[in-house]
């Protein structure tokens, strides 16, 4: 299918895979979408171009920081992905036609004519996924071009909205884009008195053809006299800023032309220096409009159906997209001077530079709906790869895929059949960087069932369930998954019933810390141990930084992400099963510290051994991120960050020092590389992964309950 992208400061159109459809989501074949040419694209397009040698002082900080960490090469590999992979998908209002609907959405049925609305949703392409909250009806196939604009239209609705005007005031709009524009119709409607103020006079224009009487330039006009002539000396109740509004000098003027105890409503996130002194003065309340309403950047509202009650928020972004719509449809808005401009979408970046020189607001861009039919109907092809080598298909296209997977497959003897990433602008990105997979594009984990690949990679990022890794093994599909297990004890027991049966099956989980090279040294050394271990781990937390691989639903904090790592580092360390596990978490008197992220947990082998491990975020930024204490036999090891390890009672050649952290990823890859050649075993037997999960899922719960230092027997 066709879809517009941003690509080195241009507008390029190119050729990529309809999205995947999940439960909660809706999938629409796009009839009509809206490009606007406010300021907005254009700083969009000329930040672009340089966006990557910007802030460069911050940015040498960050590569110096990222070669200390992950050494040279893995910088390296970074630093040339994101060089080449800046291509973003654009739009978010459209309209069309439903083509599948999800396992879980109610009110929609395939053949319904909608509006949608949301950035990465409602795109500029043929087809679009668009969570249901964010898709509203359109009742007649006429209006379905004016609905194109709905997504600005909830933007404009619920700046009026937070404005709380009423019958008889008197608005002033800064900033005549297409949301200014929507902005002053609904003012209207409202039964108030609308101003219009900018610098561009085809938008005061426009704002007269329209109807609307007073309209002034900000540079050319005598703005506080006009006001005053209006209003008589008292000033205008309220002015709202639209936004393409982004000058400062633009504010300082409209706290002018405000009454006393007046309001001043931001449309849209922007940067802006605001005259605090008249504000205060003049008691100015001043009031910021999120999008299309409340549930915007919710994620339980936006992707899983979550309502807000309605009799506690009556408009909520859906219900002010859908009475957009109902205007729309009862003819109390017009939009037609807003639409005047429309092209079939393969025309739109030739027409772009000729549209922003005249001034215009925006453009309608037309999709041909025959040829999106014979796009939805199309198979994609998944050639069967040489036999002789590894067959390799790669579910989500991020961190882990570009930094460590990507580097690795390049020195294997593999084959790349099909790589799907659900987020269309990854899988842009994913083209660039793997050129000689056969099929790149956007879906899910449904999307490697089936496939000629006889290994599948699935990414931190990405979901799946006990279920579909079953099927997927049935299928005598190797799967890696990249992250620990988040299944329920349910889903543990399936599993672990087909691994019994099934013992060839092969399945690795990427618990990979016991695999780094220190702890390979560790292990070689206590293994003649004759006392029981005594192990403390510490995970020092920056809240700050951007965690490196992160899941949807790891809801209960750092208990899945890296609890599980250090649980199988601790079976590893002591080869001895848990017996027991008892946990206490803090208990803060402020939100601003998460219980979650700060525990400790207590485990019992059957060895004797006792391991601990404390997480926390209270600690300073610039101590080691994880230290490892072990005390045996009247000996002790030091491990920090994966690059000092030093031993007390040892000999010296013991100690040692890397120059980058060797955290093991590498070797659990290879190790299971190996096995699938039946050259080794797994690397994680099936009797450790079920067990560390087990032991995980119960820590887990015991974090979610407070439950403070209950015990759970654990065999």
């Amino acid at each position: 299918m066709r879809q517009i992208f941003l690509e080195k400061g241009e507008l390029a159109i190119k050729e990529v895979c309809e999205p995947s459809l999940d439960d909660y989501s809706i999938l629409v074949s796009v009839s009509y979408s809206y490009l606007s040419m406010g300021s907005g694209l254009k700083d969009l397009l000329e930040s672009h171009q340089d966006l990557f040698f910007k802030n460069i002082p911050n940015k040498v900080k960050k590569i110096i920081d990222l070669v200390a960490n992950k050494g040279l090469s893995h910088a390296s590999s970074l630093i040339k992905n994101k060089i080449k992979g800046r291509t973003f998908a654009i739009g978010h209002s459209c309209s069309g036609t439903v083509l599948a609907v999800g396992k879980k959405v109610k009110n929609f049925k395939v053949g319904d004519l909608v509006a949608c609305a949301g950035p990465g949703f409602a795109a500029h392409a043929d087809v679009v996924c668009v969570p249901e909250h964010l898709v509203i009806h359109v009742n007649k196939e006429e209006f379905l071009k004016d609905s194109c604009l709905t997504g600005l239209g909830a933007m404009a609705m619920q700046s009026v909205r937070r404005a709380s005007l009423q019958l008889g005031e008197t608005v002033a709009v800064l900033g005549l884009d297409v949301v200014g524009q929507l902005i002053m119709k609904l003012a209207a409607l409202s039964g108030c008195k609308v101003i219009g103020i900018d610098i561009s006079k085809e938008r005061l224009e426009l704002a007269q053809k329209s109807g609307f009487q007073y309209v002034y330039s900000f540079e050319k006009d005598n703005l506080e006299q006009s006001i005053n002539a209006i209003t008589g000396f008292k000033g205008v109740d309220c002015v709202i800023a639209s936004p393409d509004c982004t000058d400062n000098n633009f504010y300082e003027k409209a706290f002018s032309i405000l009454r006393k105890n007046g309001k001043f409503v931001v449309t849209g996130n922007k940067a802006m220096s605001l005259p605090d002194c008249v504000a205060y003065n003049k008691e100015i309340d001043i009031l910021f409009s999120l999008s299309y309403g409340p549930g915007r950047n919710d994620p339980l509202y936006e992707y899983q159906g979550h309502d807000y009650p309605f009799q506690y928020v009556r408009w909520t972004e859906n219900r002010n997209m859908q009475l957009f719509v109902n205007l729309i449809e009862s003819q109390k808005i017009d939009l037609e001077d807003l639409i005047v401009e429309s092209y079939p979408v393969e025309e739109v970046p030739d027409k772009l530079s000729t549209l922003q020189s005249k001034n215009k607001l925006g453009v309608v861009v037309n999709f041909n709906k025959k040829k999106i039919n014979e796009l939805v109907n199309q198979e994609i092809l998944i050639i069967p790869s040489v036999k002789d080598s590894v067959n390799v298909s790669i579910c989500g296209i991020g961190t882990f895929a570009k930094g460590f997977l990507y580097p690795f497959l390049k020195k294997q003897s593999t084959e790349i059949d099909l790589i799907v990433d659900e987020d269309v602008n990854r899988v842009m990105r994913g083209k660039k960087l793997f050129k000689k997979s056969k099929v790149v594009c956007t879906g899910n984990v449904h999307s490697m069932i089936n496939s000629k690949s006889n290994l599948i990679f699935i990414s931190p990022s990405v979901e799946i369930s006990a279920d579909e890794v079953i099927t997927l093994l049935k299928q005598k599909k190797a799967v890696f998954i990249a992250h620990p297990l988040t299944f329920n004890a349910q889903e543990l027991d399936a599993l672990e019933e087909f691994l019994d049966a099934n013992p060839h099956s092969k399945l690795c989980i990427g618990r990979y810390r016991s695999f780094s090279p220190l702890i390979k040294k560790i292990k070689n050394e206590i293994k003649d141990r004759f006392s029981p271990l005594m192990v403390t781990y510490r995970l020092n937390i920056n809240l700050n930084k951007k965690e490196e691989f992160t899941h949807p639903q790891w809801s209960a904090g750092r208990v899945i992400t890296q609890g599980a790592h250090i649980f199988d580092l601790f079976y590893t360390l002591t080869n001895a099963k848990p017996v027991s596990i008892s946990i206490d978490n803090l208990r803060p008197s402020s939100n601003e510290v998460f219980p979650t992220d700060n525990f400790m947990a207590q485990i019992a082998f059957s060895d004797g051994s006792l391991c601990s491990l404390l997480v926390t975020s209270l600690g300073h930024e610039e101590i080691a991120s994880e230290r490892m204490e072990i005390y045996y036999d009247s000996k002790t090891i030091i491990m920090e960050d994966f690059t000092l390890l030093k031993g007390y009672g040892l000999s010296p050649a013991f100690s040692e020092r890397l120059k980058a952290p060797e955290t093991g990823y590498n070797e659990l890859l290879e190790q299971f590389f190996a096995s699938l050649k039946n050259l080794a075993p797994q690397p994680i037997d099936y009797e450790r992964l079920i067990s560390v999960a087990r032991l995980t899922l119960s820590a887990d719960s015991f974090i979610g309950l407070n439950s403070g230092n209950e015990k759970e027997i654990i065999y």
